[in-house]
């Protein structure tokens, strides 16, 4: 890879945004960690950037916080074939997320899904 395709993480003011969630996977960390990774594109304010967002699943807590997200976008899954499906149902949504950053040093921002709006 040259520098020139480097992608630098582009942060974003902290506040509530809409985005369409354009697809989710599940990639594998060189750390062996699994997490859900959700590709999202600002609508409106900054429209057109692109944001990801990690749900860390590995541990329970992490999983709690997943299926809350899920909750507030009106899924409620109880098995994993169920999530599955519901995840591939939110591709294309329409969401309102709210961004706060924790480490602005290292490029650090949470997103948290709020509601889904269509």
């Amino acid at each position: 890879m040259t520098f020139e395709d480097f992608e630098f993480p582009k942060l974003i003011k902290d506040g509530k945004y809409y985005v369409q969630i354009m697809q989710w996977e599940r990639v594998e960390l060189r750390d062996g960690r699994r997490p859900v990774k959700w590709h999202l594109k600002l609508v409106g304010e900054g429209e057109g950037t692109t944001v990801s967002k990690f749900h860390w699943i590995d541990s329970q807590g992490g999983r709690k916080f997943f299926l809350n997200d899920l909750g507030r976008l009106g899924k409620k899954p109880t098995t994993s074939a169920e999530i599955e499906r519901d995840l591939n149902s939110l591709v294309g949504a329409l969401v309102e997320v709210e961004v706060f950053t924790e480490n602005e040093a290292e490029g650090h921002q949470s997103i948290t899904f709020l509601q889904k709006v269509r």
